[in-house]
C-alpha cells in the first residue's frame, strides 16, 4: 500500500468538492509518476475507486494499461468491478485471462466468479492454507531466533524479537508468558545489581529513624507514581518494591492492574510478606478452586 498515494487521496478528498475531481485527479497522479506505475499504487487507487463505488473508472483505468510489460492486473478489484455485468461467457474469458497471465494467486481472493468456475472455490482454500502454513513456519522461525537469543543472553535483541512477534501474533499466550517472563529477569537483574544497598534497609524496624521512615515514604510515592505513569513496566516496579521491602506499596501497585492472573503468586507473597493473612488465605481459597485441575499449580 502506498501510503504517499493515500495522503494524496485524503488532500484531495479535503479539498474538492466533487467526487469525479477527485477521482480524474488521483488517477492522473498514478498514471504519471516520473518513476512509473508501482503494483502498490495501482491497487490503492483500485481499492479507492471500488470504495466510491466507481467500478467503471476501474475496468477504464485496466484496459487502458492491460498491454504494458509491467503492468500487473489487480483482479479481485477487477472482477469486482466486472461482478454486475458479469455472463456466463465473460466468466470464461476472464478464467483464461486469469490463466495466461498466472493470476489465480490473486483472483481467488474474490469470490466473483465462484458461481461460474467452481475450482477457484478449490484454488481459494489452497491459497489459504499456504497463507497458514507460512505464517506458522515464519512463527516457529522467530521462536527458535528467540531461544537462540535467550540462551545467549541478548536480552536487547531478544525484546525486539518478540515486540515483532507480538505484533503479528497478538494475544498468543506463550508470547505473553515469554514477554512477562523476560520481564521478570529484567527486572531482578537490576535489583541484584543493587542488592547491597537494597539489604541495608529494613523499613519496619521501630529502629528506624523519622529520616528512614520518610526515606520510605518517598520511595513508596516515587514508585506508585511512577506504576500510573508507565503502566506497561508497572510489574518491573512492583518487583522493585517489594525488593526493597517495600510490600504494601507493591499490592498497591499491583492492585493497579487487579485483572491480571499472570502474577498471582507474586501477589500471594506480597500479602504474605505485608502480614495481610486472612486476605491471603482468602485468595488461597479461590486459587486452590481455580488451579484444580492443575496438579503442579494446585500442590504450589
Amino acid at each position: 500500500m502506498s501510503i504517499n498515494l493515500e495522503l494524496e487521496i485524503k488532500s484531495l478528498l479535503l479539498k474538492e468538492a466533487s467526487r469525479d475531481q477527485v477521482i480524474e485527479k488521483v488517477i492522473h497522479a498514478v498514471e504519471n509518476q516520473s518513476d512509473g506505475m508501482t503494483s502498490d499504487d495501482v491497487v490503492t487507487l483500485c481499492r479507492f475507486l471500488i470504495q466510491a463505488q466507481a467500478y467503471p473508472a476501474v475496468v477504464q483505468f485496466i484496459f487502458k494499461h492491460w498491454n504494458e510489460k509491467n503492468f500487473i492486473t489487480p483482479w479481485p478489484y477487477f472482477l469486482k468491478a466486472l461482478e454486475s455485468r458479469l455472463t456466463t461467457e465473460l466468466a470464461e474469458i476472464l478464467w483464461d485471462a486469469i490463466s495466461e497471465s498466472k493470476g489465480f494467486t490473486q483472483a481467488c481472493r474474490s469470490p466473483v466468479l465462484d458461481s461460474f468456475c467452481p475450482p477457484m472455490i478449490d484454488k481459494r482454500e489452497k491459497r489459504k492454507l499456504n497463507l497458514i502454513q507460512n505464517i506458522e513456519k515464519r512463527r516457529e522461525e522467530l521462536l527458535n531466533e528467540l531461544s537462540v537469543l535467550n540462551d545467549r543472553q541478548l536480552y536487547e535483541r531478544e525484546k525486539a524479537v518478540l515486540r515483532k512477534l507480538l505484533r503479528m501474533y497478538p494475544g498468543d499466550l506463550e508470547l505473553l508468558k515469554r514477554t512477562t517472563d523476560l520481564r521478570e529477569k529484567s527486572a531482578l537483574e537490576i535489583i541484584a545489581r543493587h542488592a547491597p544497598l537494597r539489604r541495608a534497609i529494613i523499613w519496619d524496624s521501630e529502629e528506624n529513624s523519622p529520616e528512614t521512615l520518610r526515606a520510605a515514604e518517598s520511595w513508596s510515592h516515587c514508585l506508585l507514581e511512577a506504576a500510573i505513569r508507565s503502566p506497561e513496566v508497572y510489574y518491573e516496579i512492583a518487583i522493585a518494591a517489594f525488593m526493597m521491602g517495600l510490600f504494601e506499596t507493591s499490592l498497591k501497585i499491583l492492585n493497579l492492574h487487579p485483572d491480571s492472573e499472570d502474577h498471582i503468586w507474586f501477589r500471594f507473597e506480597c500479602l504474605l510478606e505485608a502480614r495481610h493473612f486472612l486476605d491471603l488465605l482468602s485468595s488461597l481459597a479461590k486459587a486452590e478452586i481455580k488451579f484444580a485441575n492443575d496438579p503442579e499449580t494446585f500442590f504450589a
